[in-house]
């Protein structure tokens, strides 16, 4: 690797020599991303606990369980769409929270400036493909520390196949980060070169992406993990203090409201698959779809998209009547797409004339009651509106609300 471009990828910080002793099977390391910002030396600004599958010359793969450790910065979300902390005024405090969704491994070819991502949930691997571009991961005492580049390249379908579909994330993140000062116009460039390389070995099938991740299985019994004691601590760097003089404190929330929407913004975060995005935010359940005959267009986008019925959603077997007008189409990894819902005096949208209008709404599903109340105040701070008040009702509370342009949506615990 020649010096300049070794520059550009390098982890910040001192150039601390590389663990030599390889972290064993089965041992709990911390996964952490390393970042300069233009007010503070190098610290970590994300760590996600998990347990070591392999680490060797070749590779380093580690899996990470829901319910596992991760922190991030805490901070105001500034960066695009609200997904990543502000990059100067940092007081050195963490959100210390869990790893959410299905199990994680990640696979990481010694030397290479990416790691590829999949997800298995017990059963089965998951359809989706997440090369993660990053600085070379360096071994140290508490696991890996690299450096996350923001943009991302994510396939569907299985590589080197002819329905392997590639494209980048996040590039707009990445842009941001220019504009902030914390990547020079040069590495991103080079970040991009690097993402088309990744591609293209995506697209072919080949390395890691062609191997038989048979060898990677999650164990069944696999526990969540705490991060490892000290994955906060830098070797050679001071870490930032909070206030400017007081030790960081672990946990801490961000500080700072200069408006209502930013105030909700401090009060929850959770993670999502960019490891530094960790916001709050209600998760996409279905899209829902009035139809005269739902059957007859569930059959057509589960053909169309490859989908699947949920359990209990099935046609029934003659000669018992289907007369079923709520069904939910799922995808391979058992995550909900689509839902049809029946409506007998469905009027046809005449788009693009705007006679009849498209008919279909989104469903965003909270955790509980709690989060309910915080992303109906998210929502209104945004610009919704309450259409419709349905919290009583205990076996499924939810909100109707009309969003800006005055689209109909619903907030729900599910």
């Amino acid at each position: 690797m020649d010096a300049a471009r070794n520059d550009l990828i390098a982890i910040p910080g001192p150039r601390v020599p590389e663990v030599t002793e390889r972290h064993a099977p089965g041992s709990t390391v911390a996964l952490r991303s390393i970042r300069a910002f233009p007010d503070c030396p190098p610290a970590v600004s994300f760590a996600v606990a998990g347990t070591v599958l392999q680490d060797d010359d070749e590779l380093s793969v580690v899996m990470t369980v829901p319910g596992s450790g991760r922190a991030s910065r805490a901070g105001r979300r500034t960066g695009p769409r609200g997904r990543n902390a502000a990059t100067s005024g940092w007081d050195g405090t963490y959100d210390v929270l869990e790893w959410e969704g299905t199990t994680v491994v990640r696979v990481h070819p010694r030397g290479a400036s990416w790691s590829l991502w999949r997800w298995h949930d017990g059963t089965s691997w998951g359809g989706d493909w997440y090369a993660n571009l990053e600085s070379p991961w360096r071994r140290t005492a508490v696991g890996f520390d690299t450096q996350d580049w923001a943009l991302d390249v994510v396939a569907t379908g299985t590589p080197g196949s002819p329905d392997c579909a590639v494209r980048f994330k996040d590039e707009d993140e990445l842009e941001w980060y220019v504009q902030e000062g914390v990547f020079t116009p040069d590495q991103a460039t080079e970040f991009r070169r690097v993402g088309d390389e990744v591609a293209d070995l995506l697209r072919r099938g080949e390395g890691v992406a062609g191997a038989d991740w048979s060898r990677w299985l999650p164990p069944r019994d696999a526990a969540a993990l705490p991060l490892p004691e000290g994955w906060q601590d830098l070797d050679g760097t001071e870490r930032p203090s909070a206030g400017g003089s007081a030790p960081c404190r672990l946990g801490g929330t961000p500080r700072g409201a200069p408006d209502a929407l930013a105030a909700l913004e401090q009060e929850a975060y959770r993670d999502g698959t960019d490891q530094e995005a960790a916001m709050t935010h209600p998760e996409l359940l279905h899209t829902a779809i009035d139809a005269r005959d739902p059957r007859a267009l569930a059959e057509f986008y589960r053909e169309l998209l490859g989908l699947h019925y949920r359990p209990g959603d099935e046609p029934p077997a003659p000669p018992a009547p289907d007369d079923e007008d709520w069904l939910v189409l799922l995808d391979s990894r058992d995550q909900r797409v689509l839902a049809i819902q029946g409506k007998a005096d469905l009027r046809p949208s005449t788009w693009p004339s705007e006679e009849v209008p498209m008919q279909l709404h989104m469903d965003f599903r909270v955790p509980d009651a709690a989060e309910l109340e915080l992303q109906r105040e998210r929502a209104e701070a945004l610009g919704a509106r309450v259409l419709m008040d349905r919290t009583q009702v205990p076996e499924e509370p939810l909100y109707v609300l009309a969003d800006p342009e005055g689209h109909p949506f619903c907030l729900l615990v599910g």
